[in-house]
């Protein structure tokens, strides 16, 4: 396995900013759009003389990494931006990005000030257009949370768990709700295991009927789907971190049960970490909190074949995973290729104490070798000095992605 920091050295103030608006970020999406990584959302921590302040990223901004070249451009957003927020879930249909929850910024006409709180609203940008549309779907709307999974089946979007408030009505809702104890806001906030599916065709939410052992309420857990079966890996309950794997068949809506009880080996329990497939039968749970208040940079692969979850397998540190992370993200970029962006390299408990520091480069954690074309573009970009007089001699094409290539390493 080859491990490749992408690091932008700025050459001014406006690089240095771009490089921070682009990795210094947690409780944000990333997730894969053809050839590209799409990254938006959630927050970072701003520093001034006086100490520092928590942000959330703008809104109608979009980055996006090209996996082939390995360049990040901006894109500008409008129409019905969503609120700022973090801990949101973000799900790619054809060309829609939909975002649904998050614990977002909220103006508040009453009072007439901002908020933050879970919220339950639905929107999708068009990315051959770059506009926002706020769904308004019909139903029975979820609850509003944050931290919770979703994945796309079959042209539907379906969302599992979170944190938030507790249902209006709880005679009639289909799910398990657990209250926060130790929470002191209003309203009070706990974890809850709604599974819900909203079809774009008809723009509405419907509750799937599901058999077997549904998961306990979680958050902050990771999910990924391949050949028609979603496995939602960890999470958190009250105090425990769990290590349970469970696996739903779309097809026949059954619930596995926990997958990792009778595993000899397993990931340790963890919330905030990445559960990504790489290929079709393999997937990489990377980084997250352990339940001994941990930071992790562990690497497992699950596997899976024909018949569903195989095993576990871990991956050595002496390939080296790169520093200690939690609420990062992650998703697929080339074939074998998992990108980790964004997240927390120091325990949360020491953010009100210490200098709160975010993960500032792009992790890039390839298990099968790089294209040809990316090492030769590689092997220019690194020894431009050497080569740059001679680029001129090459395809247009590939002489602008050397160039833009330079410009941000």
């Amino acid at each position: 396995m080859q491990r490749n920091l992408n690091n932008f050295v700025p050459v001014d103030a406006d690089a240095e900013h771009f490089h921070k608006r682009i990795h210094c970020r947690s409780g944000h999406i990333t997730v894969r759009y053809r050839d590209h990584v799409l990254v938006w959302g959630g927050s970072r921590e701003v520093h001034y003389d006086n100490g520092t302040n928590h942000e959330y990223h703008d809104a109608n901004e979009l980055m996006m990494y090209n996996c082939l070249t390995e360049v990040w451009t901006r894109q500008f957003t409008s129409g019905e931006v969503p609120f700022r927020c973090s801990g949101a879930c973000g799900v790619v249909l054809d060309h829609f990005l939909y975002v649904f929850g998050g614990f977002q910024v909220i103006f508040d006409d009453f009072f007439q000030e901002s908020i933050e709180a879970p919220g339950n609203s639905l929107h999708r940008l068009d990315l051959r257009t770059m506009t926002w549309q706020e769904l308004r779907p019909a139903g029975v709307h979820p609850v509003p949370c944050d931290k919770l999974a979703g994945w796309e089946f079959n042209g539907r979007l379906y969302f599992f768990g979170g944190f938030g408030p507790p249902p209006e009505d709880f005679a009639n809702v289909p799910f398990t709700y657990i209250q926060c104890m130790s929470n002191t806001e209003y309203p009070p906030r706990g974890w809850n295991n709604q599974f819900v599916c909203y079809d774009p065709e008809i723009n509405c939410w419907t509750w799937p009927r599901t058999k077997g052992c549904t998961p306990s309420p979680k958050a902050a857990h990771a999910a990924d789907i391949r050949n028609g079966k979603a496995y939602i890996f960890g999470g958190r309950l009250l105090q425990e971190r769990v290590n349970e794997l469970h696996c739903i068949d779309m097809d026949t809506m059954r619930w596995s049960g926990n997958l990792t009880q009778n595993s000899s080996e397993a990931p340790e329990g963890r919330s905030w970490h990445s559960f990504t497939f790489i290929d079709n039968n393999t997937a990489i749970v990377y980084g997250g909190f352990s339940q001994k208040d941990m930071i992790l940079n562990d690497c497992w692969r699950m596997m899976v074949g024909q018949n569903g979850f195989v095993g576990w397998d871990e991956i050595p540190l002496a390939y080296d995973h790169g520093h200690p992370r939690f609420l990062h993200t992650s998703c697929q970029g080339r074939p074998g290729e998992l990108i980790v962006h964004g997240g927390y390299v120091q325990p949360y408990y020491q953010l009100s104490f210490l200098h709160q520091e975010l993960a500032d480069s792009l992790l890039t954690l390839n298990f099968q070798p790089k294209s040809l074309f990316r090492l030769c573009i590689r092997a220019c970009v690194g020894y431009s000095e050497e080569t740059q007089s001679q680029w001129s001699v090459l395809p247009k094409a590939i002489e602008r992605v050397l160039k833009a290539r330079l410009e941000q390493v």
